[in-house]
């Protein structure tokens, strides 16, 4: 999976057929406040189909995953997603655990 880092936000994206889903996560070495949630629309194509409780409950276990594999106390503080993307919430689990593992190194 390619993950790349665009004016701080690290973001990546899983295309299988029909399903797509887009995951940009700002990521801080100190936790934040809240969490923003930002929605990237690419074209009114329809009503979200993105449910935001289950999307940042699915990001936060992502994220904890990689940081017990790490032993690393990162945090998100941007999550940006499509709403009209696919809700498969394990997908977004596994897109914010390999952004996390790939961030990293830019935290160390």
């Amino acid at each position: 999976m390619k993950i790349v880092k665009d004016e701080g936000v690290y973001k990546a994206s899983r295309i299988a057929g029909p399903k797509h889903n887009f995951l940009g996560l700002g990521i801080t070495g100190v936790s934040p406040p809240d969490v923003q949630c930002i929605q990237r629309t690419l074209r009114d194509d329809g009503a979200s189909q993105i449910n935001e409780e289950q999307l940042l409950a699915a990001v936060s276990e992502g994220v904890s995953v990689a940081n017990r594999e790490l032993g690393a106390s990162l945090f998100v503080e941007r999550i940006e997603y499509v709403p009209t993307d696919t809700p498969e919430y394990n997908t977004y689990q596994e897109l914010a655990k390999a952004i996390i593992l790939s961030a990293a190194k830019d935290f160390n």
